[in-house]
C-alpha cells in the first residue's frame, strides 16, 4: 500500500512539473529561498555544534546541571534531556536528529527515544515569534502566549504519556553510566565528520522543502470553492505556507488564531517527511508519530481557546 501511495505521489508531481513548468519553477524557487534564507543559517550551525558536543561527550555535564529538574520530572537520562532541550530551542527536526544520533551510538535506550520523539521536535521559537506572531498576526503582545501554547502543548503531552513510558521501561532505575559515552577529545577529524554529516542532513531537508512546495502549487490548481479548506490543506502539507494562507483569509481573529495555533502545533507533513528516516532509526513508526502530533494539536487548540476566552 505504501509503495502504491508514494509511487502515485511521485508520478503526479512529475507530470505536474512537466505540464506546469512555470508554477513548479516558482514553487521550487520559493522552497529553496525558505531553505536558504531560514533553515540553512539557523539549523546548520545547530546541527554541527550539537553533533560535536555529542561525539566529544561534552553535552552531558552542563545539561545535568541546567535541566536537572526536568530530568527528574520526566525520568530522563542526561542525554534525553539534552535532546529535548535542543528540540524545543532549535526547532524541527533537531530533536529527532539528536535522538537518532544518540540511538546510533547506543547512548540512549530505545524506550526513552520512542517516548521523547513525538514531542521533542517542534516549531522553533524564532519561527513562532518572527514569522507567525510579528509578520502575520502583527501583534507583539501575542508572543508570550503563543510560545506558551505551542511549546507548552508538547510538554503537557510528555507529562501525560510519562506513565506509559515508565511502564514500558519497567520502572527500572536509570543507569547514567550506560547512557553516557566516554569523553572524546575534540579534533579536526571529529569536526570534519560532524560537518559532513550535518551538511548531508540539511541538504536532504532542502529536498523535502522543494517537494512539498511543489505539492502546495498542485493544491492551488484544484477548484476548491472553500478558501478556508484550501488554506488548511496547505497548512497540513507545509506549515509556513498554511500560516500565510490562513492569515490572508477574511475571518475573525479568534478563528484565525485557533487555526494558526493548530497548524504550528501539528507541524505539517513536510516536517514529518523530514523526520521519517530518523524515526525509523529510533524505532517509532510514522503512524505513532502522527497520532501523537494530532493529540498535541488538540491540546494546543484547547489551550488557545482558554486563552481567547480569558482575554
Amino acid at each position: 500500500m505504501k509503495k502504491i501511495f508514494f509511487g502515485t505521489f511521485a508520478v503526479c508531481l512529475f507530470f505536474f512539473v512537466l505540464c506546469f513548468p512555470r508554477e513548479s519553477f516558482e514553487a521550487a524557487r520559493s522552497g529553496l529561498l525558505l531553505w536558504y534564507g531560514t533553515l540553512l543559517p539557523s539549523l546548520l550551525p545547530a546541527m554541527i555544534l550539537s553533533r560535536i558536543l555529542l561525539d566529544s561527550g561534552i553535552a552531558c555535564r552542563p545539561v545535568r546541571l541546567l535541566f536537572g529538574p526536568a530530568a527528574r520530572l520526566l525520568s530522563l537520562s542526561p542525554y534525553g534531556v539534552y535532546a529535548m532541550a535542543v528540540g524545543f530551542l532549535c526547532g524541527c527536526p533537531m530533536g529527532i536528529k539528536v535522538l537518532s544520533d544518540l540511538r546510533r551510538t547506543d547512548q540512549i535506550s530505545r524506550e526513552e527515544a520512542v517516548y521523547l520523539a513525538p514531542f521533542c521536535s517542534n516549531i522553533s521559537p524564532s519561527f513562532l515569534c518572527n514569522y507567525l506572531v510579528l509578520q502575520h498576526l502583527q501583534d507583539p503582545g501575542l508572543t508570550a502566549p503563543t510560545l506558551l501554547i505551542v511549546l507548552g502543548a508538547p510538554l503537557l503531552y510528555g507529562l501525560f504519556s510519562n506513565h506509559r513510558y515508565q511502564t514500558r521501561r519497567g520502572r527500572k532505575a536509570l543507569r547514567e553510566d550506560k547512557n553516557q559515552a566516554p569523553a572524546t577529545a575534540i579534533s579536526f577529524a571529529v569536526a570534519d565528520a560532524c560537518i559532513s554529516d550535518s551538511i548531508f542532513s540539511i541538504t536532504k531537508l532542502g529536498g523535502y522543502i522543494v517537494l512539498f512546495s511543489i505539492l502546495g502549487s498542485v493544491i492551488d490548481l484544484f477548484p476548491l470553492r472553500a478558501p478556508l479548506f484550501a488554506a488548511l490543506l496547505k497548512g497540513i502539507t507545509e506549515v509556513s505556507v498554511g500560516v500565510h494562507s490562513v492569515c490572508a483569509l477574511p475571518v475573525s481573529f479568534p478563528c484565525r488564531y485557533l487555526l494558526v495555533t493548530a497548524l504550528a502545533a501539528f507541524g505539517g507533513f513536510c516536517c514529518m517527511a523530514q523526520c521519517s528516516a530518523m524515526l525509523a532509526e529510533i524505532g517509532l513508526s510514522l503512524r505513532g508519530y502522527l497520532r501523537a502530533r494530532l493529540l498535541i494539536t488538540v491540546i494546543a487548540v484547547l489551550m488557545a481557546a482558554c486563552f481567547l476566552m480569558s482575554a
